[in-house]
């Protein structure tokens, strides 16, 4: 009875800071220049909707790609989304990105190695077995200008 209650506790404590963290995100202000870390604001496709959502997620930025991961595994609604739907949009540095999603997580394709940069591929072949020893789950972004342009701001 108590573990519902926490995830729930859990769940409204992360839409709460989300709610106040997406405009700054979307601003920029978390996403400096000569930093290869900070937050992006995703934007997803909803699965079942259709509707776009908007996450806010940690990132490391590796120039040609980003690494986004949770420990929280597929439980994430990102993660499903992004499984659905691997054309995202997302904002670093206050500007829109487009790219497509290449996701790591247990019962989903492996992207083929030829879809990624060089060092896209080094860095997933050396998280993919530490992620499916702890059911974490990650993906690389690339920049991919096939990615649909309707999606909202």
């Amino acid at each position: 009875m108590f573990l519902p209650q926490l995830l729930d506790l859990e769940s409204t404590f992360y839409r709460t800071v989300n709610l106040f963290l997406k405009p700054f995100i979307k601003a920029g202000f978390t996403s400096l220049g000569f930093v290869p870390a900070g937050a992006i604001l995703v934007e997803t496709k909803g699965r079942k909707s259709g509707k776009i959502r908007n996450v806010p997620l940690l990132v490391t930025h590796f120039g040609e790609f980003i690494l986004v991961g949770t420990i929280r595994g597929q439980q994430s609604q990102w993660v499903k989304n992004l499984a659905a739907n691997p054309d995202v949009r997302y904002w670093w540095s206050g500007r829109p990105h487009k790219a497509k999603a290449h996701l790591f997580a247990r019962g989903v394709r492996r992207p083929e190695a030829s879809e990624l940069p060089p060092l896209a591929r080094t860095v997933a072949s050396t998280l993919e077995p530490l992620s499916n020893f702890v059911g974490g789950v990650f993906a690389i972004l690339t920049p991919d200008a096939r990615c649909e342009t309707s999606q909202a701001a």
